[in-house]
């Protein structure tokens, strides 16, 4: 019973959108129904005359209101069924009664093509995860797995200092396979934050680490893989060689230096963790020589950072084998450093009549 009133409140929703849609229509026929009575009163036209045509012409406009009103419900009730179920169902969109309604109609099937295709691209990556879902288990996880057992048999120095660099490792990796599947377009790994209490410095020193943790995390991720390198190491250049060979896209160098505050009337540490990172102006020409020195041995593009607060420094990284730059410190000082150091760096090439920075790279004369 409720859904037949439901039914008959429909029907009287849609002949009332119906009428409101036709009403200028309806008082056209009215109008002209009425000059028609009135030319005919005035031409002495004999009444039953006038009646006769009058009913006439409103019995053909009720058969044309019917009609047109069947083909309004028509659809009506397609449309509905339509857009309460959408997909793959353009071709059952009524006939186009004209040109707008064809426009209309080859824009939604544009748009219906455009969903399917990027329906395809959805299923297509979803397949594609599942498939690295399936690598990453049976080439990554169940390795680390395999290894963190062997070593729990065995309580040594050698065996904690490994299940302690397998553990950083399996974190890093972690992290890059959680971020395969999102937005994000580049990975930077910090392998040498010197701020960590534990790991940190240690964990990105020795070349067999840094091969290690980026052929592991290579494997994980899907997007480029860039390696944040430290500084505090006796020749950078063999960890920058160990990072390429494991597959990184690009190294970026370098990492703060590690050092120490004094408060001298205190007579104690100023930082909590003792030691901590140095960064800015001071570390620079480190930075600088560390790029010169990778560049002449690894392939793959360097990013310079350390100490860059000018356009001018910029160019200098570039000079040294830098492809690109990162500017950090100098943000805390100046909000405004990287644009005003992009406009130095186009000044600096203008000046020295470069056409474009990347010309600068690796081009530093030696002695």
């Amino acid at each position: 019973m409720e859904q037949q009133k439901e039914g008959i409140r429909q029907e009287f929703m849609l002949l009332n959108w119906y009428l409101k849609e036709h009403l200028a229509s309806a008082v056209r026929i009215a109008a002209f129904i009425g000059v028609f009575s009135l030319l005919c009163f005035l031409r002495n036209v004999p009444q039953d005359v006038t009646v006769y045509m009058i009913v006439l012409m409103a019995a053909v406009g009720a058969t044309g209101f019917c009609f047109h009103y069947g083909k309004y419900r028509k659809h009506h009730l397609v449309l509905a069924l339509l857009a309460a179920e959408p997909q793959g169902k353009t071709e059952a969109l009524p006939e186009a009664d004209g040109l707008l309604a064809r426009d209309y109609q080859q824009i939604i099937a544009s748009y219906e093509r455009q969903f399917q295709e990027e329906q395809i691209k959805m299923e297509q990556k979803y397949r594609d995860m599942m498939e690295y879902y399936t690598m990453w288990t049976h080439q990554i996880k169940t390795p680390i797995a395999a290894m963190r057992l062997l070593l729990q048999e065995e309580d040594t120095p050698f065996s904690r200092e490994m299940q302690s660099e397998l553990f950083q490792t399996e974190q890093y990796v972690q992290m890059a396979e959680r971020l395969a599947g999102t937005g994000v377009h580049l990975l930077e790994m910090n392998i040498s934050c010197p701020n960590v209490h534990e790991g940190g410095v240690a964990f990105g020193v020795k070349p067999e680490s840094v091969y290690a943790i980026t052929k592991a995390v290579k494997a994980a991720a899907k997007q480029p893989l860039i390696v944040k390198l430290t500084p505090n190491v006796s020749d950078i250049t063999e960890n920058a060689l160990a990072a390429e060979e494991a597959g990184a896209d690009a190294i970026s160098m370098i990492n703060t230096l590690t050092g120490i505050a004094v408060d001298v009337n205190k007579r104690r540490m100023v930082l909590a963790n003792n030691t901590g990172g140095l960064s800015g102006p001071a570390v620079r020409p480190v930075a600088l020589r560390m790029v010169w020195q990778s560049a002449k041995k690894v392939h793959i593009p360097i990013i310079g950072m350390g100490g860059i607060e000018t356009g001018e420094d910029a160019a200098a990284f570039m000079l040294c084998g830098a492809k690109a730059v990162m500017v950090g410190t100098a943000n805390f000082t100046d909000p405004f450093a990287c644009p005003r150091i992009i406009r130095e760096l186009d000044a600096y090439c203008d000046r020295q009549k470069v056409q474009r920075a990347q010309e600068l790279v690796g081009t530093l004369a030696e002695y």
